[in-house]
């Protein structure tokens, strides 16, 4: 056999390999995933998770640092409804944080379109509206009872900031807060 024939062999052999090494590993990869994917979603998809630090919330739906840092009290719980590639694509979640009065007031006097009311306001995402039914669904109680028995400050623009229903009290510095990714 010649030469030249012998390395042409050769390195279509050592190609070949490398193609068959390349696909096998993307293979394994994907598998891998799509396993551990699984895993997750049967651990913790429908499962709620009690947050009770500003740290882990902002881990799990992210919030601004100036809130972050004026966070007294955390009460709130994350439920994923689906896990994708071992993310929590879409979930729920609600609660309520105490917050210093300077971070209180500030919100007061940021937005100047408050209103003090006690029903929930007709706004939410891509036309899906929040309402009490889907509220008292999948909100934990005391987000629940605090809408039910309670009057609370509202704002447009404070909402369209955040993309989440949020709630003050009008009684105490706490803010609540729904959210409902899908």
């Amino acid at each position: 056999m010649p030469k030249a024939l012998k390395i042409i062999i050769i390195v279509c052999a050592s190609l070949l390999s490398l193609v068959a090494i390349f696909y096998l590993s993307i293979y394994l990869g994907v598998t891998y995933i799509v396993e551990e994917s699984e895993r997750l979603a049967s651990q913790y998809e429908g499962k709620t998770i009690e947050i009770s630090d500003a740290e882990s919330l902002n881990e799990y739906i992210g919030i601004n640092d100036d809130l972050k840092s004026s966070i007294l009290n955390c009460e709130a719980y994350f439920t994923p409804t689906a896990i994708i590639l071992g993310v929590p694509k879409c979930y729920y979640c609600s609660g309520n944080l105490t917050v210093t009065e300077e971070y209180y007031d500030e919100l007061l006097k940021k937005y100047d379109d408050w209103t003090l009311t006690s029903k929930i306001p007709q706004t939410g995402d891509l036309g899906f509206m929040y309402d009490e039914s889907e509220l008292s669904k999948n909100a934990d109680a005391n987000f629940n009872n605090f809408i039910q028995t309670q009057k609370f400050f509202y704002s447009d623009k404070f909402y369209n900031e955040e993309n989440r229903l949020v709630l003050l009290s009008s009684q105490e510095r706490k803010i609540y807060f729904y959210t409902f990714h899908f």
